[in-house]
C-alpha cells in the first residue's frame, strides 16, 4: 500500500516481532513511554542507530500511521555517526585487480571502483544503460527507487 521496498518490509517486521515479544500488554494501550523504554533498551544492549532509527520508524508506521495512536510523536531517531569513508592506496587497488581472475571480474570492479556504485546497482547494469557519448552510465532503480546518472571517468 505504501510501496515499501522488500528490504524494507523485512527490516519493520523484524522490528516488530523483537517489539512485541518485549511488549505483552494490549496493543492499543501502547503509549510513548513504553517506545522510549523500548528504545532504551535497544541502545544499552548495544543496538546501532541505524537499528533503533529503523525499529522507531517501523512502530512509528504501524501505530501512528495505521492505527493512530500517536505514541511516538515526539521521539526523535538517533543521528548517525559520520564517518570518512576508508580509500585503497594505488597499490591496494592494484592489488585487488591482479586478484581479479576473469575478465568480467575485473570489468565489474573497474566500474565499482571508478563509479561508487552500489554493488546491487552494478548488479543489474545493462549495455545499454552505458552512453560512451556522453561518458555516463544510468542507474535505473538505484537506492530509493530513484534513477540517476554516473560519469565515466575519461581513462
Amino acid at each position: 500500500m505504501r510501496f515499501y521496498s522488500v528490504n524494507t518490509i523485512k527490516n519493520y517486521r523484524s522490528a516488530w516481532v523483537c517489539f512485541l515479544r518485549w511488549y505483552r500488554g494490549p496493543l492499543d494501550q501502547i503509549d510513548q513511554e513504553d517506545i522510549r523504554e523500548y528504545l532504551e533498551l535497544l541502545v544499552n544492549g548495544g543496538a546501532s542507530a541505524s537499528e533503533v532509527s529503523v525499529t522507531l520508524s517501523a512502530l512509528r508506521t504501524g501505530l501512528d500511521k495505521f492505527c493512530l495512536l500517536r505514541c511516538t510523536v515526539g521521539l526523535v531517531s538517533p543521528r548517525k555517526s559520520k564517518q570518512l569513508p576508508v580509500v585503497m592506496s594505488k597499490k591496494e587497488v592494484q592489488r585487488m585487480m591482479e586478484a581479479a581472475r576473469t575478465l568480467r571480474d575485473k570489468l565489474l570492479l573497474t566500474v565499482l571502483y571508478a563509479t561508487g556504485l552500489r554493488v546491487s546497482e552494478v548488479a543489474r547494469l545493462q549495455w545499454s544503460d552505458f552512453d560512451f557519448d556522453r561518458q555516463q552510465i544510468r542507474v535505473q532503480l538505484g537506492k530509493g527507487k530513484k534513477d540517476r546518472y554516473v560519469m565515466l571517468a575519461d581513462d
